[in-house]
């Protein structure tokens, strides 16, 4: 890093209905110069949205030891409130299953608990910056199977010739 250029705090929302988890992401982020926001969440299952008391954040990051579908809603409940945030889901692992909806939904990082301790700081910057943080192989089948679903559908070869 060159002297004089100072980094912009990025604004983090973390997510978990566990304290515990909560507060070791905290503890985890703290020294990493984020600005962070911590929300509990009342229950592992489909949240309220318009109840639960969101702030503005340009990243969200959520724990998602619930069943898929609450996981999901909350994801795109965050979408819809805030486009323009990225988010971070945590889960004990990822398959097509689990994976390929927080994606289509908006997710760009996927995170395992088991990564969490030594990647956690590291996803956040790279998906604030506007990368994604996903697995390879997952994000090569994500696309795999994006690609699939495009080519039942008639595009244009190239360019029209106008005149």
């Amino acid at each position: 890093m060159h002297k004089g250029i100072t980094l912009r705090k990025v604004s983090v929302c973390l997510l978990s209905p566990h304290p515990l988890v909560l507060a070791e992401w905290e503890r985890l982020l703290s020294p990493a110069g984020f600005e962070l926001q911590v929300r509990r969440l009342e229950s592992t299952l489909v949240p309220a949205l318009d109840r639960l008391p969101l702030p503005g954040a340009e990243l969200f990051v959520t724990d998602s030891p619930a069943p898929r579908q609450a996981t999901e809603v909350l994801v795109a409940g965050i979408q819809e409130r805030y486009p323009r945030a990225r988010q971070v889901v945590v889960a004990e692992n990822f398959s097509e299953v689990s994976a390929f909806p927080l994606l289509r939904l908006g997710a760009k990082g996927l995170l395992s608990y088991a990564e969490v301790h030594q990647k956690l700081s590291q996803a956040l910057r790279i998906v604030a910056a506007g990368g994604f943080w996903v697995p390879r192989d997952l994000l090569s089948r994500f696309i795999d199977s994006t690609l699939g679903l495009m080519r039942g559908r008639h595009v244009p070869p190239g360019p029209a010739n106008l005149t």
